[in-house]
């Protein structure tokens, strides 16, 4: 275009190059649609919508800064362009500054509009403020009474606030407001799986999949209510059917792989393979893979993609992460360490994967390594209970005195017999009748892929607290315990355990393992948790005489075996009707115990109340 047309546009010129490069975007041609917004600003600097659809093609180009600057211009010209103020607020979102993205959707300067409180709700979900997220979608729906989303995303909070009943009660009524809408039933069938309404949530997930059909997600959570309905089989052919229509899916080939170890099945990897010979450097895949194949104690399996990955010049933090958990495992400690080197120099290098390189440093006797990246760590997520137990191990491997103060027995673990629920005579026989109904609940014929422990089988109570009178009674004594303890701590500011005493809490995770003969628990720690526990429900009797250390708890050694001499922590002999109680960051496993008679324990985590 001409120095003089450009002089000369007119609004009708304008008005016709943003509908072209509208129809650019729309047509994944981001680069003309540049060129054409572009045009326009070159004539007429004061077009808020010219620059909206910059930042939307400088968004689709990869370059967020572009696009946030040009978003911001559009903002400035013109506030009231909402999809601009979406559009940035997402772009917010999505670069880590989430509370900014709040902060914008509500500057706008008109009355509240449907789809900003939309997205206001939702990445108040993400971030984990209920209250808020459920205002938002009590003003969406008094503005917005028609439109399904609000009850659907308000039942969403209510699932992840663990308000399962709430939950449900709401979904129902999105579903019959909006009966074409599959996410209305795909999450009223989630809040009814919470609750262990598994026959229900199936009914809903088939009106989902009516409504959707061949959705990959819908078929995954299908999966997961047949499992927890006893129907493994079905399970199995929808993830497989899942598979066929998202065949790079990592989760569908992870959950498959644990469906299909729980059954027994010595192949449990081969999907991972199947979709590698067509995709052999996809790195979602590649990392997944080779995650499920340490949890499956078959680590070597992965090895050979991963080195012809990395040896085609796939340069990723993920996949040197990968490859050198695997080294690690297999003892390979000096390999282990060069590939955890270079994932922290990789491109893609998270949080995640500076988790994973404290444990390769930890693991070669590298505290030195290992306790400066805890530290950042720390700094960067000051309750990541993984973290915190990376730097202690850190300190106490390299003998800090400052370490004492995060282990201190006498104060921060706690040995206490629950009270005795009503409608029991005794501690003894409400102890009976909960070992019966729990080993009910134990039916897979092994542990779940990845979990720590070994030689036995897990279940999740969260769906019975509600519904199931002898769990709820357990539930209701096991925090009247956490209260007491919680309430008799000294507080101390920036403690990581003593600084962060919740005034409110909830369980956010509560489980039931049934360990057998050589049974143990794997060291690990509860990343999500403040404090976690271990209430002895019944115990074989080689595990009853305190001086065996058969079946004890041991709190305090690492899973790094290169430490085990130096650190073996500490043995927590086990009492029946005693409930155990610790901070989540400290290591603690359990050692073996033989017997033909099973060891049942209640476990769970506390958190703040979200």
């Amino acid at each position: 275009m001409r120095d003089e047309e450009l002089e000369a546009m007119d609004n009708a010129t304008i008005s016709g190059l943003l509908n072209q490069a509208a129809a650019s975007l729309k047509g994944a041609n981001p680069a003309l649609a540049l060129q054409l917004t572009d045009q326009i600003i070159a004539s007429r600097t004061d077009v808020g919508p010219a620059h909206y659809l910059r930042g939307a093609a400088k968004t689709m180009l990869g370059d967020g800064a572009a696009a946030e600057a040009a978003f911001r211009q559009a903002l400035k010209l013109a506030p009231d362009i909402i999809p601009a103020r979406i559009a940035l607020a997402k772009l917010l979102d999505q670069s880590g500054r989430s509370h900014d993205a709040v902060r914008l959707v509500g500057e706008h300067p008109d009355a509240p509009m449907p789809d900003l409180l939309f997205l206001s709700a939702e990445i108040r979900l993400r971030l984990g403020e209920f209250e808020a997220a459920e205002a938002d979608c009590e003003r969406l729906i008094s503005i917005a009474p028609a439109d399904a989303r609000a009850r659907v995303l308000r039942g969403r909070v209510y699932i992840d606030a663990h308000k399962y009943a709430q939950a449900e009660e709401i979904l129902s009524d999105a579903a019959e407001k909006a009966p074409n809408s599959p996410t209305a039933f795909f999450y009223l069938a989630r809040a009814r799986t919470q609750q262990g309404k598994t026959r229900a949530a199936r009914e809903a997930l088939k009106k989902a999949a009516a409504l959707r059909p061949n959705a990959p997600s819908i078929l995954q959570e299908q999966a997961r209510a047949a499992y927890s309905d006893g129907d493994t089989e079905a399970a199995l052919g929808f993830l497989e059917h899942a598979i066929k229509f998202e065949p790079r899916n990592p989760n569908l080939h992870r959950d498959l792989s644990q469906i299909r170890f729980m059954k027994g099945d010595d192949d449990h990897l081969r999907s991972f393979r199947e979709v590698l010979a067509n995709a052999p450097y996809d790195i979602g895949i590649l990392s997944v893979y080779a995650g499920a194949a340490r949890a499956g104690k078959d680590p070597q399996t992965a090895l050979p993609q991963l080195d012809a990955a990395i040896n085609a010049g796939v340069d990723h933090a993920y996949l040197w992460d990968a490859r050198a958990q695997i080294h690690i495992m297999l003892d390979n400690i000096s390999q282990g360490v060069a590939d955890t080197d270079r994932a922290g120099t990789a491109p893609g290098i998270d949080h995640s994967t500076h988790l994973n390189r404290c444990s390769a440093y930890l693991s070669a006797n590298l505290p030195e390594k290992a306790l400066p990246l805890a530290e950042d760590l720390v700094r960067a997520a000051p309750l990541d209970q993984l973290a915190l137990a990376y730097r202690l191990t850190a300190m106490c491997a390299l003998d800090d005195p400052a370490a004492e103060e995060f282990i201190n027995p006498d104060i921060l673990t706690n040995q206490q017999a629950i009270d005795c629920p009503d409608g029991f005579d005794s501690l003894e026989d409400f102890n009976t009748a909960l070992k019966a109904r729990l080993l009910e609940l134990h039916g897979a014929e092994r542990e779940p892929i990845d979990q720590s422990l070994r030689g036995g089988t897990q279940t999740e109570l969260f769906p019975l607290l509600e519904d199931d009178p002898l769990i709820g009674q357990l539930a209701d004594m096991l925090l009247a315990n956490v209260r007491r303890f919680a309430d008799g701590l000294p507080r101390q500011d920036g403690h990581p355990f003593l600084g962060a005493i919740p005034e409110k809490f909830e369980f956010s995770g509560i489980w039931t393992v049934c360990l057998r003969d050589g049974g143990h628990h794997a060291s690990h720690v509860h990343p999500e948790g403040w404090l976690s526990s271990a209430y002895y429900v019944s115990l074989p009797a080689s595990a009853r005489n305190s001086n065996s250390g058969e079946g004890a708890l041991n709190i305090g050694r690492p899973p790094m075996k290169a430490l085990h001499e130096k650190l073996p922590g500490r043995l927590v002999p086990p009492r029946e009707g005693y409930l155990t109680l610790f901070p989540s960051y400290l290591w603690h496993g359990t050692e073996p115990f033989h017997s033909e008679e099973p060891r049942i324990t209640v476990a769970f985590d506390i958190a703040p109340r979200r």
